[in-house]
């Protein structure tokens, strides 16, 4: 492409060394300010990554990124994470490994497997609105943070109430070692997320070896599949694999499904008609009296209401590419060497898109909306293309039967009645932990 010519994208360096990563984490608005500042189109400079990085926002720039992996991009994360991931996970692997592994893990997210996990989420939801009731008030994004593990865990590789294990305490250490500033000194979060990381791994390895020794679950879950699964030159998967993708996958399972479901409980409790119309949709399918896989699609208001959750309030605010390719876009060059970055936030933002965008609508998403929104890149909480979240369909699946399963039993109010402050790291969160008063209905 002839792109000698075109000017790079506007922008500043912020401060020496660190750029502006400590901004990134402590200012909500930057990305916001920035646009202002130079349009939707700039760039920026963030400790873990050597060259620029341009942010870009829209549908075009989503697809044009998303589309255009092992083109003109591919998958990028710093090395500091990466040291905590492991390089034999899917979110760091590409080209043929990546497309490989991806369609072994595939397997586990098929309805046929979700249908077998449908009864267990059921069982665990209830059981933990039970223990709520009697709690009668508390924070509620550390209680989903402990409901979500043991989904996660119970489902993807057999563990029954993991988030009162050894597991789950170095399982949190290391998680707040990927996101944090990476100091490696004795005492930092880093530094013992290095050494929980591998406590993790001993744990996990564990469990590998008794599954080996007892045989596959009757589940196929994640575990099973692995074990069961051969690499390109046709040898099973090496354990240290097994293990780095069972520690990256729980991560994902259960981090992005804490923050949907403080959001959801968070923007429903502002909202008694929305939460009136989803258990009239409840009843009326009798949702309350049976959850089955099937019956879950005809709960169509209730996904709609979970699309815009995922809509205002994202868990996750972008991800980065690195320019493999010269290239250009909307006038701009991307020389090779230096990074792209795609916002969720930015592009469920925008008020061209969603007009009254900062109104939670669910509306926006019904069968009779000009504009199917939910299928274009303009609603992109999974990402896309090639790096699209495998686990969609389970997240779906869990947050429906907690929804239903908390609509039709119980209600709740938040303590808060003005601005909840949200972190973003690793995950969008209620800083003040989402304070709640709970009860049976």
């Amino acid at each position: 492409m002839a792109t000698g010519i075109l000017p790079l994208p506007p922008g500043d360096d912020g401060l020496p060394i660190i750029g502006d990563t400590l901004r990134l984490l402590f200012d909500p608005n930057l990305i916001a300010n920035k646009i202002k500042k130079y349009g939707p189109i700039f760039r920026i400079k963030y400790i873990g990554y050597d060259a620029p990085q341009v942010i870009m926002i829209g549908e075009e720039a989503n697809k044009f990124i998303l589309s255009n992996e092992n083109k003109y991009f591919e998958s990028y994360l710093p090395s500091s994470i990466r040291r905590l991931f492991g390089e034999d996970v899917v979110a760091i692997q590409s080209g043929n490994i990546h497309q490989s592994r991806r369609k072994i893990l595939a397997d586990a997210f098929k309805p046929r497997a979700l249908r077998k996990y449908t009864f267990g989420i059921t069982k665990i939801t209830n059981k933990y609105l039970k223990e709520w009731e009697n709690k009668k008030s508390f924070r509620l994004y550390d209680q989903l943070d402990s409901y979500t593990f043991d989904v996660a865990s119970k489902l993807l590789i057999g563990i029954d109430s993991a988030s009162s294990t050894d597991l789950k305490k170095r399982f949190s250490v290391w998680e707040k070692g990927v996101f944090s500033l990476p100091i490696m000194i004795p005492g930092s979060s880093y530094y013992k997320g290095l050494n929980s990381m591998k406590e993790s791994l001993a744990l996990i390895e564990k469990i590998i070896k008794s599954r080996m020794d007892n045989g596959p679950s009757n589940m196929n879950d994640i575990l099973d599949i692995l074990l069961s699964s051969i690499d390109e030159s046709g040898n099973p998967l090496k354990i240290d694999e097994v293990k780095h993708q069972i520690l990256t996958i729980l991560l994902a399972g259960h981090g992005t499904l804490s923050s949907s479901l403080s959001s959801f409980c968070m923007l429903l409790g502002r909202d008694e008609a929305t939460k009136l119309k989803c258990r009239e949709e409840i009843y009326r399918l009798k949702l309350n009296e049976n959850i089955d896989y099937d019956s879950l699609k005809s709960a169509v208001y209730l996904g709609q209401v979970l699309k815009e959750v995922l809509r205002i309030n994202p868990p996750v605010g972008g991800a980065s590419r690195k320019v493999v390719q010269d290239c250009e876009f909307s006038g701009y060059r991307l020389p090779k060497g230096w990074y792209v970055s795609y916002s969720i936030t930015a592009s469920h933002d925008n008020k061209k898109v969603y007009p009254n965008n900062t109104q939670f609508n669910p509306s926006r998403f019904s069968k009779s909306s000009d504009k199917k929104i939910d299928q274009s890149y303009s609603w992109i909480p999974y990402g896309g293309g090639v790096r699209e979240c495998l686990g969609k369909e389970f997240a779906n699946l869990e947050m429906k039967i907690f929804a239903i399963c908390l609509l039709s039993q119980y209600d709740w109010k938040l303590e808060q009645t003005g601005n909840i402050k949200m972190g973003s790291i690793p995950f969008l969160y209620p800083k003040d932990g989402l304070p709640i008063k709970f009860w049976k209905t």
